[in-house]
């Protein structure tokens, strides 16, 4: 179980998050300092007994919890993308884009473990006295932040930083905005490896797609936000 921090502590850790972004801009891997400070501070704040917390009952409940979670975060990112291709902006970020077997782990799977760890689980220990609305936005806001020397658009992050606390709320276990963030990440290694095909068929389509993906990301976070907000 996470300690409880002061809030004071949680944003130190935030500012030494941000030093070790900018300190691998300019670095052949940029992606090895912040996740060693991730490491580092998932082993001064959390115990062994942390993966006891996440132990799950492989139930109906479960199974339709977790790919209702899968289809909150895939609706988010076809919207997302529909909104980047008619505008004509790069959508997501290509600096961690190398095809490497140890970047795609990296990326794929060690940063959004950790990320949730300490961007959901960890926060959310800190500030769950905040108000409900509060608590959501901030954590939005803060996620964002971590991505300002990246080449992902803030707002982007923003909204998926609100998806993955909301689905993390709803749900109480950290696995289901885990593996969110897990496919998320995936995405971004298929959609640039096939960006042309796939931004021609985005434009196509363009209308279609953002009417579809508009409605089913609304109705996930109006139905997320109410379900939580009850529970609060």
């Amino acid at each position: 179980m996470a300690k409880t921090l002061t809030k004071y502590k949680f944003f130190i850790y935030i500012i030494f998050y941000l030093i070790s972004v900018s300190f691998s801009v300019d670095y052949e891997n940029k992606l090895l300092y912040p996740l060693l400070f991730l490491l580092l501070v998932f082993f001064i704040e959390f115990k062994k007994d942390i993966f006891n917390e996440e132990k799950i009952n492989l139930d109906k409940q479960f199974l339709l919890d977790f790919f209702l979670s899968i289809f909150f975060s895939l609706s988010v990112y076809i919207f997302l993308y529909s909104i980047g291709v008619f505008f004509n902006y790069e959508s997501y970020e290509r600096v961690a884009l190398d095809f490497s077997i140890l970047n795609i782990i990296t990326v794929v799977i060690l940063y959004p473990v950790f990320e949730e760890l300490f961007f959901r689980k960890l926060y959310f220990s800190t500030y769950k006295s905040t108000k409900f609305i509060g608590l959501i936005l901030l954590n939005g806001f803060v996620f964002s932040i971590s991505h300002i020397f990246s080449d992902t658009p803030l707002l982007n992050a923003f909204i998926f930083g609100c998806c993955f606390f909301l689905i993390y709320l709803k749900n109480k276990k950290i696995i289901f905005s885990v593996f969110s963030h897990i496919l998320i990440n995936s995405l971004l290694f298929i959609t640039y490896q096939n960006q042309e095909n796939i931004t021609a068929f985005v434009k196509n389509n363009n209308l279609f797609i953002f009417i579809i993906s508009f409605i089913t990301t609304i109705y996930f976070f109006y139905s997320y936000f109410r379900k939580v907000y009850k529970k609060s």
